[in-house]
C-alpha cells in the first residue's frame, strides 16, 4: 500500500504538465503570475493529525505490554513559500501537540515542498509535490515507583530512577497532494488541505538523552499526514 501510494505521487509529478487544463478564470478578475505566502492553522486547537509507523520499536512497545504504540501524534505547521505561476516553492516547519497519550510522542519537522498545479478552476488548485524532510520523532519510557516511600527531605538527596526520553531522527522524502483557493485580489487570505507521505532515507538508530543505549533497534520511517492550513499572501 506504501510503495502504491509513493508511485501514484512519483507519477502526478511527471506528468503534471499534460493535466494543466485552460484556465477558467474570469476575465474580470485578474490572473496573478506571483504570489509570496504565510501559512498556519487558524487556531493553535487546530491540530493536525500524523500516523507514524516505526515498526520495530512498536514491536518492541507490544511485547514488553505497555499500554501505547505512540504511533499518532498531533502538530501546528507553519509555512513561508513562493508561487511562480504553477509552480510553489515552500519551507514547512511544524511544532508538536500534544494528544494526552502517557508516552508523550511527539514529532518534529523541517521541511522543504515543491509543487505544481495539475488542476485549476476558478475557485481551486489541486497540486501534486515533492519534498525532502529532516525529522525528529521522540516519546517518554516512563518508569514510576508506586510503592516506594520517600520522605520529603529525602527528595533532594535520595537517587531515583530516571524517566528517559527516547528518539529516532534522520532525514525522509515527501511526496503530497493539496487543494487550494485561487488567488483573486492583491491580498488574499484562502485555505489549503495537504495530505503527504513521508518515508526515511534509511534506517536510523533510536537514542536516548539520558544514556547511550546498547543494542537499540533501528526504524525506517513510514509516515502519512494531514495538514490543514490558513494562507496570507501578497500577489503580483
Amino acid at each position: 500500500m506504501k510503495q502504491t501510494c509513493l508511485l501514484i505521487g512519483a507519477l502526478l509529478i511527471v506528468l503534471a504538465p499534460s493535466f494543466a487544463q485552460t484556465d477558467t478564470m474570469s476575465q474580470s478578475i485578474p490572473v496573478f503570475k506571483k504570489s509570496v505566502y504565510l501559512r498556519s492553522t487558524a487556531f493553535l486547537y487546530s491540530v493536525n493529525l500524523n500516523s507514524i509507523w516505526l515498526s520495530n520499536m512498536q514491536q518492541v512497545l507490544k511485547t514488553k505490554d505497555f499500554a501505547s504504540e505512540s504511533r499518532f501524534t498531533g502538530s501546528i505547521p507553519f509555512e513561508a513559500g513562493v508561487r511562480f505561476q504553477d509552480w510553489a516553492f515552500s519551507t514547512n516547519v511544524t511544532l508538536p501537540v500534544s494528544l494526552g497519550d502517557a508516552f508523550n510522542p511527539k514529532m518534529v519537522t523541517i521541511s522543504l515542498f515543491a509543487e505544481r498545479s495539475v488542476f485549476k478552476s476558478r475557485n481551486f488548485r489541486l497540486n501534486v509535490g515533492a519534498g525532502a524532510s529532516l525529522y525528529e520523532y521522540s516519546f517518554i519510557l516512563v518508569q514510576d515507583e508506586p510503592n516506594r516511600q520517600v520522605g520529603f527531605q529525602d527528595l533532594f538527596t535520595t537517587s531515583f530512577l530516571t524517566t528517559p526520553i527516547i528518539s529516532n531522527k534522520g532525514g525522509a522524502f515527501d511526496v503530497t497532494v493539496s487543494l487550494s483557493n485561487r488567488e483573486k485580489k492583491p491580498v488574499s487570505v484562502g485555505n489549503c488541505f495537504r495530505i503527504g507521505y513521508r518515508r526515511g532515507f534509511t534506517d536510523y538508530q533510536w537514542k536516548s538523552q539520558s544514556f547511550n543505549l546498547l543494542g537499540a533497534p533501528k526504524d525506517q520511517l513510514d509516515m502519512v499526514y494531514f495538514q490543514y492550513l490558513i494562507s496570507l499572501s501578497k500577489n503580483y
